[in-house]
């Protein structure tokens, strides 16, 4: 089994509140004084709130899912997941088998404008540790990973290094998910992604989103249940947050999930740099 992201890091040092206080300015600089203001009137008593609503915001096109060549774990070993067919088994991280209920398609064109939304981003082999993933994988922002018990938006790490956008030389971007009946954790070029989380709002991201109720027999409910708790900044305001907490780990640690896993994927990409 490859080696997964450590629930804890090491002891946060010093160069841990300065890297959180360079990406907070940053931060700050693009929420503006007002949002920072309310940003910093949070209390470390609260408890996290996932409001994740993965693509459902966009503003144009979205992309929610795997760039085509990614290649899934099955039973009978790795298999791209375009190749895949309703009714073919995979293998889930907790090491189930499940059946591919339904596919969904999703086909960008250049022409018809790439943005944030749409271009792939690409984790880097081992950036989220050793083995992890084997190879690059290349999904959407809106993706989620599965690390220490939570589910993290892709777009929520993305440090410009080993989880960077990319702009691929291809003239359109083909991207596949697959529903499995509920939500579950599937094994994508070895990292434990995310399966679909079906509801009406997020299916219409699908070109062949018509097809679902033909397939399935029904329409996904609309308050489907995530595998796992969501821990997403949700906002410029939560990134700030959790920068701030990050820049205060070495005195009074704090941190919630998302900022220790995003603390240890920088540190390991900062690692691999100096090597």
């Amino acid at each position: 089994m490859s080696e997964s992201i450590p629930r804890h890091s090491t002891r946060p040092d010093a160069r841990l509140t300065r890297r959180s206080l360079v990406a907070a300015a940053g931060v700050l600089a693009a929420v503006g004084p007002v949002a920072a203001s309310k940003a910093l009137a949070f209390s470390s008593s609260k408890a996290p709130k996932f409001n994740w609503t993965g693509g459902e915001n966009c503003q144009t096109k979205c992309a929610l899912c795997f760039l085509r060549g990614t290649r899934l774990l099955t039973p009978d070993g790795e298999v791209a997941i375009e190749a895949l067919k309703i009714g073919d088994v995979v293998t889930t991280h907790g090491g189930e088998t499940r059946a591919v209920r339904w596919i969904g398609r999703i086909e960008i064109s250049r022409a018809e404008g790439w943005d944030r939304d749409v271009l792939p981003v690409r984790i880097s082999k081992d950036a989220l540790g050793r083995g992890v993933p084997q190879r690059d994988l290349y999904v959407s922002r809106a993706h989620m990973l599965y690390l220490n018990g939570v589910l993290v938006p892709v777009a929520d790490l993305i440090n410009g290094a080993t989880i960077a956008i990319v702009s691929p030389d291809v003239e359109t971007l083909q991207y596949f998910h697959i529903e499995l009946g509920s939500h579950d954790v599937v094994v994508a070029e070895g990292a434990p992604c995310e399966s679909l989380l079906a509801t009406p709002t997020s299916l219409k991201a699908f070109d062949n989103h018509t097809e679902y109720e033909a397939f399935c027999g029904h329409l996904p409910p609309l308050d489907a249940r995530p595998y796992a708790p969501i821990a997403a900044y949700n906002g410029g305001r939560g990134e700030l947050k959790s920068r701030l907490r990050s820049a205060l780990a070495p005195v009074v640690d704090i941190r919630r999930p998302l900022d220790v896993v995003r603390d240890n994927i920088e540190a390991r990409a900062l690692l691999s740099k100096a090597a």
